[in-house]
Formats: C-alpha cells, structure tokens, sequence
C-alpha cells in the first residue's frame, strides 16, 4: 500500500489481492480490514483459526484478524486497506486462488484524503525491514514480531483514516467482555510510553515505506 496523507491519491480503485487459503471454506485478503458488522471476538495468534471460530459462532459469515484479535462479522463490509490484517468471509471451496476487491474512500475521512490500494509487497518489505533492524538489535523473534504488531498499530491510527477503536460498551455488555480489545490496549500502552517501540529509527521505516512516519496523526 502507498499512502501519502500530502497529495490527494486516486479515488476508488479495483485490486487482485493475493489469497491465502487458512481452510476448507476460508480464505483471506491480506492487509485489509472489513468494517463493521462485528457480532463476537476471539484470542487466536494464528489467524487460520478464526475460521474454525467463524464456523464455530452461529451469524459469522466473515472475520478479520488483526494483532491477536479474531474480529467475527455477520457480513463482509466495507473492505479498507490495513497493514498487517487478514480478512476473509466463508466461501465455497470453488472460490479460491485470486479475488477483486475495490477500495473505496472511508466515509470518515475528509474529502480530499483518499488511500490508494498497495501491492503487498509493501507490507512484506516493511516487516522484513523490522525484523532485520530487531535482529541487529538483539531481540528475539517473538520480541521483533511485537514490534511489527506496534508499528501497525500506529500506521493504522495515524496514517489511515479513522482510528484504533476499543470495544463498544453494548459490544461488551452483550459479549460479557471485561476488558479492552488487545490492539486497543497495546496502542495505549504505545502511547503512555509503558510500552514504546523499541525497533530504532521506527518513524523512518514506516515513512521508507507508507510516507507516513505513524507518530502524530496526518489523517483524520
């Protein structure tokens, strides 16, 4: 994905996005978000298992997996670009191999800011440039990988339009939910500095690759 909050990016567009298949009757866009429709959420570290609780959950017919978070979804939704997501809706085992997706501008934004769809690539070059800085850093691969997970989360609040929302109190209240969304929690744990990025020199990979250093918010 190219993302620049300075020069207005062609409006909606049509993407082949790549798909992994994480199941029978699952399979996933990568980097992508579905809004809305959520109806339950789950703790899976492996998103292949979002599918098992898609089927698992009666009115799930899609999901998004973000940082730990099943995300289950009574429709697909809206699709928006979202580095590090994986989404997918239940399919016909027919249905696999390369799907068309269009992005469209989200509706919170301001007119003039618009996301433009990404080849993958991106992302991938990203990580990879984390996880290469984190090796030289000395942390181990479970460490480097959170690191990735804290640099999405700030690409996604500060570079994308709207923001890393935590649970609704109706969302908790119906799915007796305590506490607050993993990604909810680690942003604001990022940002009281109890938990910072520890990857160096963080704001210039993000803005290498998105144009967007993710440390204050360029889009609303």
């Amino acid at each position: 994905m190219v993302l620049s909050t300075r020069t207005c990016i062609v409006v909606a567009i049509s993407v082949l996005a790549a798909v992994q298949t994480l199941a029978q009757t699952c399979t996933v866009l990568v980097d992508v978000d579905l809004v809305g429709n959520d109806i339950a959420a789950t703790d899976q570290t492996d998103p292949g298992q979002c599918c098992n609780d898609c089927k698992a959950t009666k009115g799930c017919n899609a999901f998004n997996w973000f940082a730990g978070v099943c995300y289950l979804k009574s429709a697909k939704g809206e699709v928006i670009p979202l580095p590090g997501g994986k989404s997918s809706r239940t399919v016909a085992r027919r249905e696999v191999g390369r799907a068309a997706i269009e992005t469209k501008p989200n509706a919170k934004a301001k007119s003039n800011h618009y996301v433009e769809a990404y080849p993958q690539t991106h992302s991938n070059f990203n990580s990879d440039a984390v996880l290469a800085q984190a090796d030289s850093q000395g942390l181990t691969t479970d460490e480097a990988y959170l690191e990735v997970q804290k640099m999405n989360l700030l690409l996604q609040e500060n570079c994308l339009p709207g923001s890393v929302a935590d649970f609704t109190p109706e969302f908790k209240a119906e799915w007796h939910i305590t506490g607050s969304s993993k990604s909810y929690a680690l942003l604001q744990d990022i940002k009281s500095g109890a938990n910072p990025v520890r990857i160096e020199h963080w704001q210039d990979i993000l803005a290498h690759y998105f144009h967007c250093r993710g440390d204050v918010k360029e889009v609303a």
